[in-house]
């Protein structure tokens, strides 16, 4: 399903990308829009459109066919005021980012109010201008808040349960610029605290186990680290951006090894495979497949097909096909086989974003532009997406980076 602006129009299509069928006009009444913002999707493939200027909800049939809408414009319980995103949980409940009421609302599957949370502020369970927020498989909510540099964990009526980062500072367990996240098998959490020059390293609820880095070029040393990737062995790889290299670590954080980057490319995003193998994206957009210990095996995008512009974004599936986001692209995310070549594009449309993939193969796309977390399925199909410009609950200011856990619980910074 994609809204098309300026037609307003939701297109529904195959998997090939055939139109099946489309609906919507101009305008305020049943079956119209105006600023559709996120489209999600309930069990029984229904279609659920929130528009952003007209502050409702319509429910369709996967036809297009108007069921019913529920929400109006204000701030009372129940309204909305610019809402620009929204998920669904496993028990049906929907959670709305109402992004100008600086709050988020849980609604039932009939549209009724249940409750809602959040203000503007500092403190725990507020937030400041920008905010992102998801559903994890236990009906937590996890907001990643990079106005305020921190996390924080909510039940899903919106009870403070943890918090960690708080506030852009160099003390231990605190970021400046947190750009990366990634997790081994423990459910240990690891980011890379950029500007801080080091990486920092979590329990799942956020409790400070260890750190190391500091800025240089020595080994263990670090110049704005961009992007980490742990492997299956519990190793801990770094694209060390400002020294063009990568470097590799033990889960402690002891230097194993590193290596350069031929020509000054600059490593910008990084991503281990279920096999082992390194996939790293440079500045000039070619993507660099190495083993462990850093062998160079292939280089993608150099001379022939398939060509990359603006890569901010790799992952790799069980099967060992990649997905690639491009940015300022028609064709924004590429899905290739373990030897490069092109299998599809889908007409995604990003600036700026890291990509992840959860136990299913869906694809998630941390678009830093749009201020926003995209889902989508492993043929291209849109599934919900969540958050918006700001630093109230279930806002971004440009999230970077995006972690599917294997419990399913999904962290972005």
């Amino acid at each position: 399903y994609v809204y098309v602006t300026g037609i307003w129009k939701i297109r529904k299509y195959s998997s090939s990308w055939t139109l099946l069928t489309e609906w919507g006009s101009y305008g305020s009444n049943n079956g119209q829009f105006r600023d559709v913002s996120d489209i999600i999707f309930d069990s029984n493939n229904n279609v659920y459109v929130l528009d952003f200027t007209l502050s409702r909800i319509q429910k369709f049939t996967s036809t297009g066919t108007f069921i019913t809408s529920f929400g109006t414009q204000g701030n009372a319980n129940g309204q909305f005021m610019g809402p620009n995103g929204m998920t669904v949980d496993s028990d049906g409940y929907f959670y709305v980012v109402d992004r100008l009421n600086n709050r988020i609302q849980k609604l039932n599957s009939s549209g009724q109010y249940v409750t809602s949370w959040g203000s503007l502020g500092t403190a725990d369970g507020q937030f400041s201008s920008a905010v992102k927020i998801t559903v994890d498989t236990e009906n937590n909510i996890l907001v990643s808040d990079i106005d305020l540099d921190r996390v924080q964990k909510f039940t899903s009526n919106g009870t403070f349960l943890a918090s960690w980062g708080v506030g852009a500072h160099s003390d231990l367990g605190r970021f400046k610029n947190p750009s990366s996240i990634s997790m081994d098998l423990q459910g240990n959490v690891y980011v890379a605290d950029t500007y801080n020059h080091r990486i920092q390293k979590f329990t799942s609820d956020g409790t400070f186990l260890n750190a190391w880095g500091s800025r240089g070029s020595d080994n263990g040393q670090f110049i704005n680290p961009w992007s980490i990737s742990v492997d299956s062995n519990g190793y801990v790889f770094v694209a060390d951006s400002g020294n063009n290299r990568i470097q590799k670590f033990d889960s402690s954080g002891a230097f194993i090894t590193s290596w350069v980057l031929s020509s000054n490319e600059l490593p910008i995003h990084i991503f281990v495979d279920s096999v082992g193998k390194v996939y790293v994206t440079d500045q000039n957009d070619h993507i660099n497949i190495f083993t462990a210990n850093g062998v160079l095996l292939s280089t993608w995008g150099i001379s022939s097909s398939p060509y990359f512009s603006d890569i901010t974004g790799i992952t790799v599936d069980k099967a060992g096909n990649v997905y690639v986001a491009n940015a300022n692209s028609y064709f924004g995310l590429k899905k290739l086989d373990s030897n490069g070549k092109l299998i599809t594009s889908w007409p995604v449309s990003i600036t700026s974003s890291e990509i992840a993939l959860d136990s299913d193969d869906n694809v998630y796309i941390a678009d830093s532009g749009q201020n926003r977390i995209v889902k989508y399925s492993s043929t291209g199909t849109r599934l919900t997406q969540w958050g918006s410009f700001g630093s109230t609950e279930g806002k971004f200011i440009s999230p970077k980076s995006v972690y599917i856990a294997p419990s399913g619980i999904v962290y972005s910074c």
